[in-house]
């Protein structure tokens, strides 16, 4: 418990030192000289690009926004900030997420994100799906909620092929903060949608419960 403690610590002192020192003049993606977090040239290579679809199954139909695809310089942003706690990749990675927010004209009562279970939050001290949820209700004053949590411990999701993420998903996630989301429309935060498994499992959890209506916003759409 204690090593859980201290890589939360870790996070929380990481991102002060990012805001005080985040600015290197330089791009967090090709080390060229900007004034911005990264360089008008590998900004056009992000490519942004509303994805809108929905996830349809079991009767329930679950609508999704992401940013772009998944292309290089969204994953390597994404790994950055998830495996390498660099929250400065998050902050343009939310970036792009409020701007689609703001495009769409995208409303909800409550924003919250995706839950990470007991183990993945031991070992990596963070959600990063927290994160950006954090950083865009911040950017944007929008109201956050803590209201899923996952406390099935289950495999990581890369390397499963498509029902295979199904399976590994179904039952984990359950709603919480139950008085505050009945008939409330929420907007489901987290980083990348491939099958939408994960967004889809959380929206059930949520609407089962008693949320009107859930909207998935990720950075990133991909393919298995």
């Amino acid at each position: 418990m204690g090593h859980g403690i201290g890589k939360s610590i870790n996070y929380y002192i990481q991102c002060l030192l990012d805001v005080l020192y985040g600015n290197s003049e330089e791009c967090l993606l090709c080390n060229n000289p900007t004034e911005e977090l990264i360089c008008e040239s590998c900004e056009k290579k992000i490519n942004f690009t509303v994805v809108e679809g929905s996830i349809q199954r079991e009767n329930i139909k679950i609508k999704y926004f992401s940013c772009s695809y998944y292309n290089a310089l969204v994953k390597e942003m994404i790994i950055r900030l998830k495996y390498k706690s660099d929250f400065n990749c998050g902050r343009v990675l939310v970036s792009l997420m409020k701007r689609l927010v703001l495009a769409r004209e995208i409303e909800a009562e409550y924003a919250t994100f995706v839950p990470s279970d007991s183990l993945v939050l031991k070992k990596r001290g963070y959600n990063q799906s927290e994160f950006l949820c954090k950083e865009l209700c911040r950017s944007l004053d929008r109201n956050l909620i803590k209201c899923l949590s996952k406390e099935l411990i289950t495999k990581d999701q890369i390397g499963l092929d498509g029902e295979g993420r199904w399976h590994n998903l179904k039952s984990s996630f359950t709603a919480t903060n139950l008085d505050k989301i009945k008939g409330k429309k929420i907007l489901l935060i987290d980083d990348v949608i491939t099958t939408g498994a994960t967004a889809f499992y959380c929206g059930k959890a949520l609407l089962e419960k008693g949320c009107n209506e859930v909207i998935v916003l990720t950075v990133a759409k991909s393919a298995i």
